[in-house]
């Protein structure tokens, strides 16, 4: 438009202002990725796949064949239970467990210096009092019997004798 002086613009995307995830350069209105999850494209926007916990099949984005593993997904994701849609059974490691039932969680550590009458603390991220907890000698895989505590962070372990290192499990 020209007002006698000067030319301005009008219309088009003069009053248009970007919202979250867009970004306005002149008269062109883009799409900001923040990672790798979004895949910008000349005439396209599409889920980035990382080919290992997600892969492109033919009815879209699927799991691929051989599943998702323990070291590709926290655990701290799951939560204290595992539920399949529809009560659709989960298998789990060889288990195979009805929806909504319990999924039990393992700690292992070892734990230098045990014995002696000393309190060693173990931290464990699962969160419940509800514990086995077993004490192993790491050398002779011999079961240790000693005084336990447990609180939702962590385990205290006592044990009298000589000093040894301990496989210590933990389930939840």
């Amino acid at each position: 438009r020209y007002d006698g002086i000067n030319w301005s613009e009008f219309g088009g995307l003069a009053g248009v202002t970007a919202g979250d995830g867009l970004y306005k350069s002149g008269n062109t209105m883009n799409i900001g990725a923040a990672d790798a999850s979004i895949v910008l494209e000349p005439d396209a926007i599409r889920v980035g796949v990382d080919g290992s916990t997600i892969v492109v099949g033919v009815s879209g984005l699927e799991v691929p064949a051989g599943g998702i593993t323990a070291t590709q997904i926290n655990s701290s994701a799951l939560g204290t239970t595992l539920t399949g849609g529809n009560g659709t059974p989960i298998d789990v490691e060889g288990y195979t467990v009805a929806a909504g039932a319990t999924v039990s969680r393992k700690v292992a550590v070892t734990v230098t210096d045990m014995g002696g009458g000393v309190t060693k603390s173990v931290p464990h991220p699962l969160g419940t009092k509800d514990l086995i907890v077993r004490v192993y000698d790491a050398t002779t895989d011999e079961e240790i019997y000693c005084d336990v505590q447990v609180t939702t962070t962590d385990v205290k372990l006592t044990a009298t004798g000589s000093l040894f290192s301990a496989r210590v499990i933990i389930m939840g």
